[in-house]
């Protein structure tokens, strides 16, 4: 199986809960795991990118994003294969799509820099 490239949202504390799960899971290091906040350059605009989590399959170039993303990604963890089929279904028949967006816009943004001991200021 190829190897992908997972960019996810550092500011963002469900994105970053996933990227550790991801760390753990990930016995045959076939996931790369890149901030969108760090120096991109991708050809994919932040703004796209802070909507939705991207992959890109390192061999082929071939991106995805949403619950294709999660998809690609539970194919490459052993403790996540069960789910593989699950996911491409929900994304075949569209829910998994709406699901996805739905999460996605309601998550909460936290900007680093922002915050002081426990609290955080968002602007």
């Amino acid at each position: 199986m190829s190897k992908i490239l997972v960019l996810y949202d550092s500011w963002c504390p469900i994105c970053m809960r996933v990227k550790e799960n991801i760390r753990k899971l990930d016995w045959f290091n076939l996931i790369e795991l890149k901030s969108i906040r760090e120096e991109n350059n991708l050809n994919i605009p932040i703004t796209d990118l802070e909507k939705e989590m991207y992959c890109i399959n390192l061999e082929t170039g071939k991106v995805t994003k949403g619950i294709d993303a999660i998809a690609s990604i539970s194919a490459r963890l052993p403790l996540m294969m069960l789910f593989w089929l699950p996911l491409k279904l929900s994304s075949y028949f569209v829910f998994g799509h709406k699901l996805y967006n739905y999460i996605a816009r309601t998550r909460i943004i936290i900007p680093v820099n922002n915050c002081d001991g426990d609290t955080c200021n968002i602007k």
